[in-house]
C-alpha cells in the first residue's frame, strides 16, 4: 500500500512538472517575437520528432520551476524533526505517517501485535514497523 501511494504521488508530481514546464516554455515563447510559431512549426514540420527535445526540456523546466516555488514557500526540506523519549529524530513523510498511525492506534488501546499485523497487511516493511515501535519504547 505504501509503495502504491508513492507511485501515485510520483506520477502526479511528474505530470505536474510536465504541465508547469510546458506552460513556462509557452509563456517564454509567446513573449519572444515569433517564438510560439517556432515552437509549433518545429513540432508540426518534423512530424513530432522534435518532441524528443521538447518533452525532456519541459520536464526539466517544470522541475526547476516547481523546485524554486517549493523552496520559496519553505518546502525545501520535506523531513520533519520529531522529539520522542527526550531524543530528536529526523523523519520523512512516510515515517511520520507511520508514527502517527501507531500513536493513534495506541490511543485506541490496540496492542503492538495487532498494530504490527495491520501495518504488514497494508504493505509496510517489517524493518520500518520495528523502527517506528522503537521510537515509542
Amino acid at each position: 500500500m505504501a509503495d502504491l501511494n508513492k507511485q501515485v504521488t510520483s506520477a502526479q508530481s511528474t505530470g505536474k512538472r510536465f504541465l508547469v514546464g510546458f506552460l513556462t516554455i509557452a509563456i517564454v515563447m509567446a513573449i519572444w517575437p515569433g517564438g510560439l510559431g517556432f515552437l509549433l512549426i518545429s513540432i508540426i514540420c518534423s512530424g513530432g520528432m522534435t518532441l524528443v527535445i521538447w518533452l525532456p526540456l519541459a520536464y526539466v523546466v517544470g522541475l526547476i520551476v516547481t523546485s524554486l516555488f517549493n523552496f520559496a514557500k519553505g518546502g525545501h526540506n520535506p523531513d520533519k524533526v520529531v522529539a520522542t523519549n527526550g531524543q530528536h529524530h529526523v523523519l520523512n513523510n512516510d515515517q511520520l505517517a507511520l508514527l502517527n498511525y501507531i500513536k493513534q492506534a495506541k490511543a485506541n488501546n490496540m496492542s503492538n501485535e495487532v498494530i504490527a499485523s495491520q501495518l504488514k497487511n497494508n504493505g509496510w516493511a517489517e524493518v520500518d514497523i520495528n523502527n517506528a515501535f522503537k521510537l515509542f519504547s
